[in-house]
């Protein structure tokens, strides 16, 4: 079980990716036993546009639209998700999270169908890198 205070990590707004990177090495330095059951997940899609619910982002009843997030995914007895953007608790149940947050009883666009790609933890404090000049308005 990943022990960590959410209050006690760094978060920035709207930087996923480099918070699950922060959150990672957390875990590396103060319990990295625990990383090999520690895998990062992205989500997206082909059009860049991927709904999720249960997000600080949004309304509370509407989706937020993200070209894609970044979330860590933690096995054990019960697979927890740590995401900061969620309104779900930190950590929450995998199972809670996937039905609150991309809730699968709605028939979607196929535009809007998600793919996950998980890497290893320990893969991603190695290879990781960000790119934020989609970022950028000209």
């Amino acid at each position: 079980m990943l022990n960590v205070n959410k209050f006690d990590l760094t978060y920035t707004r709207c930087y996923c990716e480099e918070n699950i990177y922060l959150l990672c090495k957390e875990i590396k330095e103060k319990q990295n036993e625990v990383l090999e059951h520690c895998s990062v997940v992205y989500i997206s899609n082909q059009d860049r546009m991927v709904p999720l619910w249960k997000q600080k982002a949004g309304d509370g009843q509407q989706p937020v639209v993200w070209d894609y997030h970044v979330i860590l995914y933690v096995e054990g007895s019960e697979a927890m998700i740590y995401d900061y953007d969620t309104t779900l608790s930190f950590p929450a149940s995998a199972k809670e999270y996937f039905i609150e947050t991309f809730k699968p009883e709605y028939k979607l666009k196929k535009k809007f169908d998600r793919y996950f790609r998980f890497v290893e933890a320990k893969t991603y404090l190695e290879q990781f890198s960000s790119d934020r000049s989609h970022m950028v308005r000209m």
